[in-house]
C-alpha cells in the first residue's frame, strides 16, 4: 500500500531530472524504472544506471507510506498529461495508479527488491562542504571544457582538488583549459588531500539538479573511487574517473607582458562573425592587438575574407597578433557571459593566452593559440 498528492509541477520538475541517468539505453529492463519511497515526512526518487546514481527529495501529502518502482518514460507522459494541480500515486497489489481530475494512468511494476540498491557508504578518506552556488558555479565554467570521447579518459572529466581551505576545479581537452578557485565553507582531512576526476556527465547532472533544488551547502564526501555530494534534498553519487590529472599549472603562465581588457560582448559578436566565415573551423582567426583597437579577420578564400574591429584598452607599445580557433574563443566566451568586460593575458603570438576576470581573481582560462599560415 502506498499513496501520496504531490503537485504537478513538482512532480514533473524531478522527474525530468533524472532524464540523463535513465535517458541511455541500457541492457537492463530494470534501469528504465524510477524509485519511489515514500515516508512520513515527504517522498524520494532514487534511480541508477550503475555508474551514477541520484535520489531526490520531493514535497507531497502522505496519505501512506511505501515503495514502488515506476516507468520512467510512461510515467513522464502520463503527469505532462495531466491538468495543472495535484496528482495522486496509489499502488494496490502490485499496480500503480497515477490520476489528476479526470485524468488516470495504470502501471503493473515490477517488484521493488529487483531494482538495484543505494550504494552503502564507505569509507571517508576526505570530506569538504561548498556552498551550492560556488559548486554550481565552478563545474559550468569548467565542464565545457573536458572531452566526450574516450581517447583520453582522464581528460573526460573535471579534477577536483580540494585541500584544507580551497577547492581547485579544473578541466581541460589539451587545447584549452578552464580552472576555478574558492573557498570551501568547512573542511576537514582523513589523510592527504589529492585530485579527483568527476566524470563530465555527471557533473552535468549535478549543475542541473543543484542549481533547481539547493541553496545551502553542499557535503563532498569521497575515498580514492567514489564520490558523494549531499545536499538537502539532492544527492549524487557514482565512481571517479581512474588515471592521472595533467598537471594544469604547467599550462597556466605565470606572468604576461601585455593585458588587453575587452567588452565580452562585443568580443563574442566579433568572434561568432569570423568563425562564420571561416571555411574550416580548425584553422585559426587572426586577432591583431593594438593600442587603440583589436581586428581580427578570418583566412581569405575563394568565398572572401571576414574582418571585424572593436575598441580595447591595451598595455602594449607594440602590436600583437595571435592566432586562436574561434571555436575554442566562442565556447570560452559562452561561460563568461555574465561578466562585462575580461582581460586577456598575452606573451608571445605562439605562448598561451589566459583569460582573467576581475571580478572572480580565482577564474583562469587558457587557450592555447595556433600558428598562422597566413597574413
Amino acid at each position: 500500500m502506498l499513496e501520496l498528492k504531490v503537485d504537478k509541477k513538482e512532480l514533473l520538475k524531478a522527474l525530468q531530472m533524472f532524464r540523463p541517468i535513465i535517458g541511455k539505453e541500457s541492457h537492463k529492463p530494470i534501469l528504465s524504472y524510477i524509485k519511489l519511497s515514500v515516508e512520513n515526512n515527504g517522498a524520494t526518487l532514487f534511480a541508477t544506471n550503475y555508474e551514477t546514481d541520484l535520489s531526490i527529495k520531493i514535497e507531497c501529502v502522505v496519505a501512506a507510506k511505501g515503495v514502488t518502482l515506476l516507468p520512467f518514460k510512461r510515467a513522464v507522459e502520463a503527469v505532462k498529461s495531466f491538468p495543472n494541480g495535484f496528482v495522486s500515486i496509489s499502488k494496490v497489489d502490485g499496480v500503480v495508479s497515477l490520476s489528476s481530475g479526470s485524468s488516470s494512468a495504470e502501471f503493473n511494476t515490477p517488484e521493488t527488491n529487483l531494482y538495484p540498491m543505494n550504494k552503502p557508504e564507505k569509507k571517508i578518506a576526505f570530506a569538504f562542504s561548498i556552498s551550492s552556488e560556488s559548486l554550481v558555479e565552478a563545474l559550468s565554467i569548467t565542464a565545457p571544457f573536458s572531452i566526450t570521447n574516450e581517447t583520453r579518459r582522464n581528460l573526460m572529466g573535471v579534477c577536483i582538488h580540494a585541500g584544507k581551505e580551497d577547492v581547485v576545479f579544473t578541466a581541460t581537452d589539451g587545447h584549452r583549459l578552464a580552472r576555478v578557485e574558492t573557498r570551501a565553507l568547512e573542511g576537514f582531512q582523513k589523510g592527504t588531500a589529492y585530485n579527483a576526476l568527476l566524470v563530465k556527465d555527471a557533473a552535468n547532472v549535478l549543475i542541473k539538479t543543484f542549481s533547481c533544488y539547493e541553496e545551502g551547502g553542499v557535503k563532498v564526501i569521497h575515498n580514492n573511487h567514489d564520490y558523494r555530494f549531499e545536499g538537502d534534498r539532492v544527492t549524487l553519487s557514482g565512481r571517479f574517473i581512474e588515471g592521472r590529472f595533467p598537471h594544469a599549472e604547467n599550462l597556466i603562465p605565470e606572468k604576461s607582458e601585455f593585458q588587453a581588457i575587452v567588452d565580452v560582448k562585443q568580443f563574442s559578436e566579433m568572434s561568432k562573425f569570423i568563425a562564420s566565415s571561416s571555411g574550416d573551423k580548425i584553422k585559426p582567426g587572426s586577432f591583431c592587438f593594438s593600442q587603440s583597437e583589436l581586428v581580427a579577420k578570418s583566412e581569405k578564400t575563394e568565398y572572401g575574407q571576414a574582418k571585424q574591429s572593436m575598441p580595447i584598452e591595451y598595455s602594449g607599445l607594440e602590436p600583437l597578433t595571435v592566432g586562436i580557433n574561434t571555436v575554442y574563443v566562442n565556447d570560452a566566451l559562452k561561460v563568461l557571459t555574465k561578466f562585462e568586460r575580461i582581460t586577456i593575458n598575452l606573451n608571445k603570438s605562439l605562448e598561451p593566452v589566459l583569460i582573467t576576470v576581475d571580478e572572480m581573481p580565482g577564474l583562469k582560462i587558457v587557450i592555447m593559440p595556433l600558428k598562422l599560415e597566413w597574413k
